[in-house]
C-alpha cells in the first residue's frame, strides 16, 4: 500500500540514516526494558485489581463511586500501555502471546479487540489524517475535525457540543459501534469470531456490572451510578488522549493528488500529521504508554513505547535538519489546541477557503 504515497528518495535516505541511529539508542537502552515493562504492568494490574475488589467492601456510596472511577481509569491504563504495544507485535516476540494479551486487555474494556487492530494497523499507520484512508477520520458526522470534510451549519457549535459527547465514547463503542461493525461484516467473520464476541461481550458486563450489583453494598441505583461514572471518565480520557495525537492546530492533513496519490511520501505523512505531548517526560510515557510520543510511533510503530523518550533526542534533531514542522503540546495544551481546531473548522469560511493542509512546507 506504500506505493499510493509520492515515492521521494531524499526522504528514503533519511529515514534509512534515522533507523541506524534509532537502533543504537535501543541498544543502549534494552537492558533496561524488562524492568520497565514487569514494573508497570504490576502497578496498573495491582491498581486495577484493588480498585474493583472495593467495589464489595465499600459502605459509603461516595466511596463505592470514586473506587469504580479508579477502576476504571487503571483498567484503561492498563489496556494503554500494553494493548497498543501487543497490537504492533513490539512486547513479545511471539505473535501469538502478542495477539491473546491484546484481545485480553481490550476484552477488559469491553471492546471487540478484532475489528479494532485491523482498521489501525491497515488504515490509520498507512495515511493518518487522510481522507479516504484513515479510518479514523471516519467517525460521524456531528464533528468536523479536516478542513475536507462536509460542513453542516450545526459544525459552528461542535467545540462546545463535542466535549460534551466525547465523554459517551465508551458507551457508543461497546454498546453499539461494536455490534454494527459485527453485523455488517457477519457474512466475513468466522463463526469461532462471531463466538468469542459474544463470549467477551458477557464476561465483560458479568464483571464490571454483574457481580457489583450482586454484591457490593450499596444500592442497585449507586451500582448504575457507578458504571456511568467509569464510562464517562474512561471515555473522556481516550477521546482526548487519541484526538490530541492528531488532530491540534498545525498538524497537517495531506490530499490526493491528479494521480490518485498521496501528495507527500509515507515518511513525511507520518510526521506532519502527528502531534507529541510531553515528548521528553518519562512521567508521561509512563501514563500515556508511548501515545504522547507519536511521531516516533509512526516512524517505528513495531518499537515498544519505552524507548521513545531517548529516541526523540535524535528523531527531533533529524526533523529539524529537514525543516518540517514538527507539533508538540502539553496534554492541557493540546486539548484546548483541539478545541480551538474545533472551532475554527466550524466556522463556514473554514469550509469555503483552501486549508493550510500543509503548513511550512
Amino acid at each position: 500500500m506504500k506505493g499510493k504515497h509520492i515515492q521521494n528518495e531524499s526522504d528514503q535516505l533519511w529515514i534509512n540514516q534515522l533507523t541506524k541511529e534509532v537502533n543504537e539508542v535501543i541498544e543502549q537502552e534494552k537492558s533496561k526494558w524488562i524492568f520497565y515493562v514487569v514494573a508497570k504492568f504490576i502497578f496498573y494490574l495491582f491498581g486495577s485489581v484493588l480498585f474493583y475488589s472495593l467495589f464489595f467492601v465499600a459502605e459509603s456510596e461516595a466511596f463505592f463511586i470514586g473506587s469504580y472511577i479508579l477502576y476504571g481509569i487503571f483498567a484503561f491504563l492498563l489496556a494503554l500501555n500494553f494493548a497498543h504495544d501487543c497490537a504492533h507485535d513490539s512486547l513479545f516476540r511471539s505473535q501469538k502471546l502478542n495477539k491473546s494479551l491484546f484481545f485480553f486487555l481490550f476484552s477488559l474494556l469491553g471492546a471487540d479487540a478484532g475489528a479494532w487492530r485491523e482498521r489501525h494497523l491497515k488504515a490509520h499507520h498507512f495515511a493518518p489524517n487522510v481522507d479516504g484512508y484513515d479510518s479514523d477520520l471516519s467517525v460521524t458526522i456531528l464533528f468536523r475535525i479536516t478542513p475536507d470534510s462536509p460542513y453542516k451549519k450545526y459544525h459552528q457549535w461542535q467545540f462546545i457540543y463535542a466535549p460534551i459527547l466525547y465523554s459517551t465514547y465508551s458507551f457508543f463503542w461497546i454498546f453499539l459501534k461494536d455490534f454494527t461493525l459485527l453485523y455488517r461484516e457477519r457474512k466475513q467473520r468466522k463463526w469461532t469470531q462471531i463466538m468469542s464476541f459474544g463470549i467477551t461481550k458477557t464476561l465483560y458486563f458479568f464483571f464490571s456490572l454483574g457481580l457489583p450489583l450482586f454484591f457490593a453494598k450499596v444500592s442497585i441505583g449507586f451500582v448504575l451510578l457507578g458504571f456511568i461514572a467509569m464510562h464517562l471518565t474512561q471515555s473522556f480520557f481516550l477521546l482526548f488522549t487519541f484526538l490530541i495525537s492528531h488532530h491540534v492546530e498545525g498538524t497537517s492533513y495531506p490530499r490526493i493528488n491528479e494521480d490518485e496519490q498521496i501528495e507527500v511520501s509515507w515518511i513525511r505523512n507520518q510526521v506532519i500529521s502527528s502531534n507529541d505531548v510531553h515528548p521528553f517526560s518519562w512521567l508521561a510515557n509512563f501514563i500515556f504508554g508511548g501515545f504522547n510520543n507519536h511521531v516516533a510511533h509512526h516512524l517505528f510503530p513495531s518499537t515498544h513505547h519505552f524507548y521513545y523518550r531517548k529516541m526523540n533526542k535524535v528523531i527531533y534533531r533529524r526533523i529539524q535538519e529537514k525543516q518540517w514542522p514538527i507539533s508538540k503540546t502539553t496534554f492541557m495544551g493540546g486539548i484546548a489546541s483541539h478545541i480551538r481546531l474545533l472551532w475554527d473548522l466550524g466556522k463556514k469560511i473554514n469550509s469555503d477557503k483552501s486549508a493550510d493542509i500543509l503548513p511550512n512546507s
